[in-house]
């Protein structure tokens, strides 16, 4: 009986051992998992890219983009929705600039936002993408409409674009800066008719010239001579 016994408790304190290096050795196999999936997804975006942008990392996410716009980009740089341009992170492009019909793999770090601006010049132009959502996209195109930059993309099964946004938030930052310069107008021409009217003289009618008084001198044949 005590040698029964004895044999469960030994198998017991076997089962919950291999139990704990089996729970062990997962957790300690999770994150090279992780980052063998990450190094796949950069592999597989640089085996269909011409140029990589920004700095490959165990942590960086890819974004695979063709430059479509018909214009080499210069510089590329990002952030979450609202940030300000001159907050934007830059990211380098390998090589000094993105041709048009290259594709690019774009390489930047998570923020736990879910939406990004990305900000791009080429020579003295400077265009925005705003309010994208990186997550599930394929197939994704830079593409121009007048001055206008907006992407084409894949996103369960159907192809979206974000032209008409973009053209709400051009024409809306056109108002804005019409209706500023009108103002300016207007208070500069206040601003020249104040001083106009500052620095013109006054006309004021001259006074009459007093008369001389008049005082009784003599008298002559009929009549007195006044002075």
């Amino acid at each position: 009986m005590r040698t029964f016994m004895g044999r469960k408790l030994v198998l017991a304190v076997f089962a919950a051992s291999f139990a704990m290096f089996m729970a062990m050795a997962g957790c300690a196999s999770s994150q090279p998992a992780a980052q063998s999936a990450s190094a796949s997804s950069s592999e597989a975006a640089e085996q269909v890219a011409d140029v990589t942008i920004g700095q490959e990392s165990n942590t960086a996410k890819t974004l695979v983009m063709k430059n479509a716009t018909g214009k080499t980009i210069d510089t590329v740089a990002l952030g979450e929705t609202g940030t300000e341009a001159d907050s934007l992170i830059s990211l380098e492009i390998d090589g000094g600039e993105w041709a048009d019909g290259q594709t690019a793999a774009i390489y930047y770090e998570p923020t736990g936002a879910s939406f990004f601006d990305i900000q791009l010049t080429s020579g003295e132009e400077t265009f925005m993408l705003h309010n994208f959502n990186f997550e599930g996209v394929e197939n994704i195109e830079v593409m121009m409409e007048g001055d206008v930059a907006y992407v084409t993309f894949e996103r369960g099964g159907s192809v979206v674009s974000s032209l008409s946004e973009e053209m709400s938030i051009h024409d809306e930052a056109v108002a804005l800066e019409e209706a500023a310069a009108a103002e300016a107008e207007a208070l500069a021409a206040e601003a020249e008719a104040q001083t106009y009217y500052e620095s013109t003289p006054t006309y004021n009618e001259p006074a009459p010239a007093a008369q001389p008084a008049q005082t009784q001198d003599s008298c002559v044949e009929g009549g007195v001579v006044l002075r």
